[in-house]
């Protein structure tokens, strides 16, 4: 059961480092990750002529998870993330940090109808992440609540497949606030083979075109939209860690990098307190 929930801890969305599907790791487990992500895009779209800019970006993400469940079923999770940006607009620095804090509801482990966490991201970003048109800021400190739900088909001990879906709301410092969703669908072999198909979107709520890069200050008032479609594998190793590797590809965007392709690997492993 330890690697079942191991595994079930592991099924990020794929905009974001941060954890957000709406089941809990082991109690009192602390839960390491590290990201390396590849993002490349050949034009952004847009309304201005100055727009055919490419990039071949690349993020480092570095998290630490803990889940506290105080009674069967409901409990509380908090996660801190660090994210170090290599890109046209940033040479190896300190994009942002996160701090999410998350409650859980519901339990379609433990006999509810479904899964159901509620939670709250802050996001600290800084000058250089918000002049890089890469990096997804509408300001330099951010907040995010966010809802997320889920059910399992269960075989025994184990689950055989699921879904869950995950709605955002983002306001910043500065500019308009944003929509973000995302929805998936996985299946489990043995517990230690996962796959999943997902479907990301992003929505700003501004006004206003992508017009020029040379004075991007954030998207904060710009009303951009992307939709990505992906694909994520798990592996979960005799050691109890598990590998995950993730593709994603933009088959939307407006005031947004556009046909962008997003390639992860990442390394998480658990150990108690």
């Amino acid at each position: 059961m330890k690697r079942i929930l191991t595994l079930i801890a592991c099924m990020p969305t794929l905009i974001f480092a941060t954890e957000l599907a709406p089941w809990f790791s082991t109690n009192l487990e602390i839960q390491s990750r590290l990201d390396a992500e590849l993002y490349t895009y050949h034009s952004v779209n847009g309304r201005g002529p100055y727009l055919h800019r490419n990039d071949c970006a690349k993020f480092y993400h570095g998290s630490l998870l803990l889940p506290f469940e105080y009674m069967i079923g409901e409990g509380f999770c908090a996660e801190l993330e660090a994210t170090v940006a290599d890109t046209r607009y940033q040479d190896w620095r300190l994009d942002n940090m996160r701090l999410t804090a998350r409650y859980k509801w519901l339990n379609d482990i433990t006999g509810d109808p479904v899964s159901l966490v509620t939670g709250l991201t802050l996001t600290q970003a800084f000058t250089s992440s918000l002049r890089d048109i890469s990096s997804f800021h509408h300001g330099r400190a951010e907040m995010e609540a966010h809802v997320s739900i889920g059910r399992e088909v269960t075989s025994g001990a184990s689950w055989k497949s699921r879904w869950w879906t995950l709605l955002a709301v983002g306001l910043a410092d500065q500019g308009t606030e944003w929509i973000r969703t995302h929805s998936e669908w996985e299946k489990n072999w043995c517990d230690r083979h996962a796959a999943a198909i997902f479907l990301d979107t992003l929505w700003g709520m501004g006004s206003r075109s992508l017009h020029t890069l040379n004075h991007f200050h954030g998207y904060g008032l710009i009303r951009h939209q992307s939709v990505d479609l992906g694909l994520n594998y798990h592996y979960l190793t005799a050691s109890g860690g598990t590998f995950e590797a993730s593709y994603a590809y933009r088959v939307f965007a407006r005031n947004f990098p556009q046909d962008s392709q997003l390639i992860k690997l990442s390394l998480i492993y658990p150990f108690g307190i």
